[in-house]
């Protein structure tokens, strides 16, 4: 499996695994957002990594971008996932927890940290309305 590091319009992210890791799991941060704009990725399955390299992407142009490989392992296991209780929590607290991103297909991305900016932004008044 083919994963593409460069998922945003911001900043190529810094791989965090290499070629042999053992075992990576579904949710696993393989690369760490570099910048504002920049999306974090992480495992789509699980698996053992079996390069870090550029590979030709999906895109008119062509070109080549980083991407991690993984070969599965047919079991498709997660990490251990906690449930956060965010209506609890301030924003920076949320900010602070929020690894994942999201990264919408056909539409702008932006880290979710910038979204929480700007609700929080719409609550003290700054903005005329509640964008996310």
């Amino acid at each position: 499996m083919v994963v593409p590091l460069h998922q945003s319009i911001g900043g190529l992210p810094r791989p965090v695994v290499q070629a042999g890791e053992p075992k990576v799991l579904r949710g696993h941060l393989i690369s760490e957002a570099d910048g504002w704009i920049s999306a974090a990725v992480h495992a789509p399955t699980s698996g053992t990594v079996l390069e870090v390299a550029l590979h030709v992407q999906p895109h008119p142009s062509g070109l080549d971008a980083l991407c991690v490989v993984i070969e599965p392992d047919g079991k498709d296991e997660w990490i251990e996932r906690t449930i956060l209780d965010y209506k609890a929590m301030t924003p920076e607290q949320v900010r602070a927890s929020a690894t994942i991103r999201r990264c919408e297909c056909l539409a702008a991305r932006f880290p979710d940290a910038r979204q929480v900016d700007r609700i929080k932004d719409s609550a003290d008044g700054r903005n005329g309305h509640q964008r996310c």
